[in-house]
């Protein structure tokens, strides 16, 4: 969050992530604690819109407004891949011994637990995805229809040249921003199916239960002790079926 704005801002251009201007800024607000809360917006069309400031990025030829959705899905993503590598890595110290199974269990558990949370949080956001990406995908045949009847009344002579071109440039640069916008969300879809997707790799409590014990190295012959002029080395099990221990008189 900004405590400050990078520059007076006032009367400039906002844009969308897409390209296209919004509209401009009238003003801004602040909460108790001077950080900056939203920032008011006079649109194209007459409307006043208010973007909070998690939404607008300060870039040095402009400012931009993201869709809160977007943020959110990529935030989940984000989320989603930290929590896997980190349940992977709480397997992987359980495993070398380097944490105890009560505290492996507990550990464990909890991750789990809020990872399936995230996951279910972004399968609702994909969800809102899809049905903006169908409603996007509405507006385009719209407006592919919009532009054959404008072609049909132009060449019937009820509209005059001059409104042809004017409307179907206008046509042509909204077809453009939403067909720019299906693609960012299609990409942003893929990404957030595929984090649902991938499996984690981590093997269950079980399984870690089955893993073969550290290797123990070999027990070496135990040096013979001197005693004065005595020499005795301890009895292995080998020696038994050699005969009792022998002593060694100087």
């Amino acid at each position: 969050m900004l405590t400050s704005l990078p520059e007076n801002i006032i009367g400039q251009k906002i844009w969308d992530e897409y390209g296209s201007i919004i509209g401009t800024i009238l003003g801004t607000s602040y909460d108790e604690n001077g950080f900056l809360k939203n920032i008011v917006v006079a649109t194209g069309d007459g409307d006043v819109r208010s973007f909070s400031s998690q939404q607008v990025v300060f870039t040095e030829s402009k400012i931009v407004s993201r869709d809160l959705l977007t943020i959110r899905i990529e935030h989940l993503i984000h989320l989603i891949t930290v929590s896997r590598r980190r349940v992977k890595v709480i397997d992987r110290l359980y495993r070398e011994g380097r944490m105890s199974s009560s505290l492996f269990t507990l550990i464990k558990e909890r991750d789990e637990k809020l990872l399936k949370t995230r996951i279910q949080e972004l399968n609702n956001l994909l969800e809102e995805l899809r049905r903006k990406l169908e409603s996007l995908s509405s507006i385009i045949d719209l407006l592919s229809e919009t532009r054959a009847d404008l072609e049909i009344r132009f060449q019937e002579g009820e509209i005059d040249e001059s409104l042809y071109r004017e409307l179907s440039e206008r046509i042509s640069s909204l077809t453009t921003k939403q067909l720019r916008k299906k693609s960012r969300l299609e990409s942003l879809l893929e990404r957030g199916s595929k984090a649902l997707s991938e499996e984690e790799s981590v093997p269950p409590e079980t399984e870690l239960e089955k893993q073969p014990p550290v290797a123990q190295p070999k027990e070496s012959r135990p040096k013979p002790i001197q005693l004065g002029s005595i020499s005795w080395s301890p009895k292995k099990k080998e020696d038994e079926e050699r005969g009792p221990i022998v002593i060694h008189m100087k």
